[in-house]
């Protein structure tokens, strides 16, 4: 068991290291990957064991580009876009 995710100062330095980051149309979906989708939201994000896990498995950040004065959209609805562009990308492969 990886008990690092349980070191305050170990984790918080993952949450400052930059994931690759892209709109949630260009995330990619790779062959005989397991995929974990986890949706942070607007005031506090993910924590920062979920960073770390990210960085460990090569994960990326995705985001819903907004028009039209719109400031954010609920956490639900960020997730139904992004789970549906992974649903459709998975079934391409």
């Amino acid at each position: 068991m990886d008990t690092s995710y349980f070191e305050e100062d170990i984790v918080r330095q993952y949450s400052e290291i930059p994931l690759p980051t892209f709109p949630f149309h260009k995330i990619e979906v790779y062959n005989n990957s397991e995929i974990v989708v986890v949706i942070g939201g607007e005031t506090h994000g993910v924590s920062n064991q979920t960073y770390k896990l990210a960085h460990q498995h090569y994960g990326q950040k995705a985001y819903v580009p907004l028009k039209n004065n719109v400031e954010s959209l609920n956490t639900a609805s960020a997730a139904s876009v992004i789970l549906f562009e992974v649903q459709k990308k998975l079934q391409e492969k």
